[in-house]
């Protein structure tokens, strides 16, 4: 994790930039490869013109062959030998001219006399130094985000002490300074003289700073004869992103307490699932991590889910599970859009068989599929819903603020009283107060300043008044002028809002502009809370599902990807001259690394990415009590492409 490495970033305060000296370092690489090889290169290129041989005289012309490894040299361009046709070509000259073109002879004894040794040439000093080459032109692609996280990490911390403070998230390290590897650290006497056992439970999702602070307690109260208890299970560690290490629980922490005073204890019973889903996920999670170890040439996966055989004991013969595999459509039409299509249908379905919306539970990848399955079965409600079914849901993107009427026009009304001379601004507010009216008349008014005949007489004559009320009294005032507390579906809404209002109020700045800017950035976060009890489907991210149970689950977008689907950093380093005496350095996640000295950097997090996304899998798939349903597309028989 970050944290471990980031002292390690800091840039001297003093004297010259070392970053500035790295990237000289890094670009003469570059250039002395490209040096060596573009006299051969354009040597080559000269031989084939003084005696006539063209594209069209080469096999495949100039599409992976021989001349295209020669132009793309001769411009200072990296271009791979590995290809088939340039292998073609260097196991014999006769490999090189199409047979059917009028120089072939020509070309193969010029190939075999005079441009056979440029080409060996060129690729074995390609093969000596490739990595070398290939492993400074990946760290230079994201230097620039290396430097730049460097000053920040070094800025960041001036300001911290400059001001005396410290973040959240440095407590686990700044403990762990203070400890310092002593058995029984002074910070941790009188939490030992009163607590003798502890349990620390989901401890899959631990980090190595944690585990190094919670160490000195738990070696402490074994010592002293007493039992403590650690809970997890390596199969649901899905928060890696956030400092988790799931060979913790899987080795070290055996290892760290020693075997004479461990004693692991494995769970097989399933108390939660039917036993058709029990048996689903046995046969499935049985053979699923083999193939991801063989495919990542790494037995993680395949260690990990060595205990995934469990026992059922509830609803014996019951259950069901229904995945759905569905065509891909054509180039211009998303294959989710019947998934959309069809999962009304489905919802329709299980209420005939007399199920509560509240024992279905929606389960997506990312906020925004839960954001778009919640809009679109409100707006499928209003427009298309059959007589007698329901399709209410209960989720942070349906119950989001920035989604009430109330608080979009009460944010309108601040930003009126902040910048009354914008022209959109006013136009916003206007809308937000006449919705229903035309809204050509509207907005020309708006941009006229014409706002009497569209916003409440009281808040215009008294606007003055209201921009030296504290942000809290502004807002109750608001509200009364608009009278925003007439509709009793939106009083949540607006009790939600207030307290936002008040959190803000308690920070350091507390006018207008700063609460706007600050509610521009947090809104999308921010929902309010209802009760459990609610008859309405739930729609959750796995990772918030995690420790839930729904008699009913739907994974209505079954189809992400094994590894990362996102540009990811790596920091990596290695003991290669130059890149021995440059520390931590950042590099894009992407085969090309198989190429560099980081390769087994890349190894290393393709398996554990793969690994993450199977145990959000699992999460996902374990949730349900009597019923698992999901739609996927088809998959590809003919080649493996990386998805679930």
């Amino acid at each position: 994790e970050f944290q471990a490495i980031e002292d390690q970033l800091e840039k001297p305060s003093s004297g010259a930039n070392p970053y500035v000296g790295t990237m000289k370092v890094l670009q003469k690489e570059l250039a002395q490869f490209e040096s060596y090889m573009k006299p051969y290169a354009l040597e080559a290129l000269g031989i084939l013109e003084q005696n006539g041989i063209a594209a069209n005289d080469f096999n495949y012309k100039d599409s992976g062959t021989v001349l295209k490894y020669f132009r793309e040299f001769s411009k200072g361009q990296f271009y791979s030998s590995k290809g088939p046709r340039i292998q073609s070509a260097l196991a014999a000259g006769s490999n090189w001219g199409s047979k059917k073109g009028r120089n072939y002879d020509a070309l193969t004894r010029l190939a075999d006399s005079q441009l056979m040794p440029i080409l060996k040439a060129m690729v074995d000093y390609e093969k000596a130094h490739v990595r070398r080459y290939n492993s400074a032109k990946e760290v230079l692609k994201k230097f620039h985000a290396f430097g730049l996280i460097a000053d920040i990490t070094r800025k960041l911390k001036a300001y911290k002490e400059a001001n005396n403070i410290m973040l959240l998230a440095d407590a686990p390290k700044f403990l762990n300074g203070v400890i310092n590897d002593s058995d029984t650290p002074f910070i941790y006497e009188k939490v030992g003289s009163h607590f003798r056992h502890y349990l620390i439970d989901e401890f899959q999702d631990t980090s190595g700073l944690q585990w190094k602070n919670f160490f000195p307690l738990l070696k402490d109260a074994i010592d002293q004869g007493q039992a403590s208890m650690v809970v997890g299970d390596v199969k649901q560690s899905v928060y890696r992103w956030r400092g988790g290490d799931l060979q913790l629980l899987q080795n070290e922490v055996g290892q760290a307490i020693g075997g004479h005073a461990t004693d692991i204890r494995e769970l097989t019973a399933n108390y939660r699932s039917a036993e058709v889903l029990v048996d689903f996920n046995n046969a499935f999670f049985a053979k699923a991590p083999g193939i991801i170890s063989e495919t990542t040439e790494n037995p993680m996966a395949a260690e990990a889910y060595r205990d995934v055989i469990q026992e059922t004991k509830k609803y014996p013969g019951k259950g069901f599970v229904d995945i759905t595999f569905l065509e891909k459509p054509d180039e211009d039409e998303d294959w989710t859009s019947e998934v959309m299509k069809r999962l009304p249908l489905l919802l329709e379905g299980l209420q005939d068989k007399k199920i509560k919306l509240k024992d279905i539970a929606i389960l997506v990848r990312k906020n925004d599929e839960g954001q778009r399955i919640a809009t679109e079965l409100m707006q499928y409600q209003h427009k298309q819903a059959r007589p007698g079914y329901r399709y209410d849901v209960v989720s942070n993107e349906s119950l989001r603020l920035d989604t009430a009427t109330s608080v979009n026009l009460l944010v309108s009304a601040l930003r009126y009283l902040h910048n009354p001379n914008d022209a959109i601004v006013r136009g916003q507010l206007a809308f937000e107060v006449n919705k229903g009216k035309p809204l050509g008349k509207i907005f020309l008014e708006a941009g006229r300043s014409q706002m009497k005949e569209l916003l409440p007489g009281a808040f215009l004559k008294e606007t003055g008044w209201l921009n030296r009320l504290s942000i809290f009294e502004l807002t109750e005032e608001l509200i009364r002028m608009f009278d925003l507390g007439r509709e009793e579906s939106e009083l949540a809404y607006l009790q939600a809002f207030q307290d936002l209002v008040l959190e803000f109020s308690a920070m350091e700045k507390n006018d207008l502009a700063s609460f706007l800017e600050w509610w521009d950035n947090i809104k999308a976060k921010r929902s309010i809370q209802v009760a459990g009890n609610v008859d309405a489907i739930s729609i959750l991210t796995v990772h918030k599902a995690k420790g839930l149970q729904f008699k009913y689950v739907i994974i209505p977008f079954l189809n992400w990807k094994l590894g990362h689907d996102k540009q990811t950093l790596l920091w990596v380093r290695s003991d290669k001259p130059p890149f021995d005496k440059m520390g931590y350095l950042t590099v894009q996640y992407k085969s090309n690394l198989l190429e560099t000295y980081f390769d087994e950097d890349y190894r290393q997090e393709r398996a554990k990415s793969y690994l993450d996304n199977l145990n959000l899998l699992y999460v996902a798939f374990t949730r349900a009590e009597e019923g698992l349903m999901a739609f996927a597309l088809k998959p590809n028989k003919k080649r493996g492409d990386g998805k679930m």
